[in-house]
């Protein structure tokens, strides 16, 4: 799955305007390239949902005091999607995506709020 490190929902707001700029061709940087807009407009709808849907969960969770390890046990996305071709966990996977998810919004913070690092951006809204 093509997930960058940091900047998730940003990234799903420009899939979301690629698709709606009804391209015929897309040529992505990993895989063969995707013909005709049904099914460019669904590869990348598919992966914005994923990536929407993986924050949202992960934040959710985060903000009912869950561990990252509930978290990890937690948050999945739809069999169906993980089993179109271009969705296939082989350069990421979703656990990365959440663990970076609990870095990005929760920092290294052990989750004791009276802890020098405490996020004062706790509880997280997107």
């Amino acid at each position: 799955m093509p997930w960058t490190l940091e900047f998730r929902i940003p990234w799903a707001r420009a899939l979301r305007h690629m698709d709606a700029l009804d391209p015929e061709l897309l040529i992505p940087a990993h895989g063969p390239p995707v013909r005709g807009r049904d099914r460019i407009g669904t590869v990348l709808l598919t992966l914005a949902e994923s990536l929407e849907s993986l924050v949202s969960q992960t934040i959710d969770l985060m903000n009912d005091g869950a561990s990252l390890d509930e978290i990890l046990q937690s948050v999945s996305l739809p069999a169906e999607w993980l089993a179109r071709p271009w969705m296939r966990p082989v350069y990421d996977e979703p656990e990365f995506v959440i663990r970076n998810i609990w870095r990005l919004y929760g920092g290294w913070w052990d989750l004791d709020r009276e802890a020098p690092q405490s996020a004062s951006r706790w509880p997280v809204h997107v």
